[in-house]
């Protein structure tokens, strides 16, 4: 839950950029910029110190809840093993058992992390920034969602046709 909340942290910060910048900017507009030259270095750095700060204990955070699934499966897995059938396990080395069962736990510690980091963490910072972007010109942001998806197209079937190109060329190589 820790990390959840810290994952939030990690959205609001960074959502919080456009915003600061658009503080300032509009603080210059006005003639604020003697003002400003006091306010909005300590901002930003402050800013980023919170969200480098968030982040480095949220990546610890996850690394130890991933951990601490790999360890319960990895006694599991062991508790099995012991409780298997012994012509079963004397087919194969005990290294090989051993080594299959690390590689697997290595995958599923990773597949954790990732999940947590890429979609939770950066569903949260795109759900978070989203919403600053309407705030600050709805209109604008509307605009933006409704084209950026119609202009990733050409680009996508471009890189598919890159990569089939790339692909038959290395088949050709070999």
């Amino acid at each position: 839950m820790l990390a959840f909340g810290l994952m939030a942290i990690v959205a609001a910060s960074a959502s919080a950029y456009p915003l600061l910048t658009r503080y300032i900017f509009n603080a210059l507009a006005d003639g604020r910029a003697s003002e400003m030259i006091w306010i909005a270095p300590p901002a930003i750095i402050l800013l980023a110190l919170v969200k480098g700060v968030a982040l480095f204990a949220q990546t610890v955070q996850v690394n130890a809840l991933a951990l601490r699934v790999t360890t319960d499966l990895q006694k599991d897995m062991a508790r099995t093993l012991i409780e298997a059938d012994f012509a079963v396990l004397s087919r194969e080395p005990a290294g090989a058992f051993m080594s299959r069962i690390m590689n697997d736990l290595n995958l599923v510690r990773e597949a954790a992390v990732r999940l947590a980091n890429n979609l939770v963490r950066d569903l949260l910072t795109v759900i978070v920034l989203v919403g600053a972007m309407l705030w600050l010109d709805w209109l604008m942001a509307l605009i933006v969602l409704f084209v950026y998806p119609l202009a990733m197209q050409p680009i996508i079937r471009i890189g598919a046709r890159q990569r089939k190109a790339s692909g038959n060329l290395q088949e050709h190589m070999e």
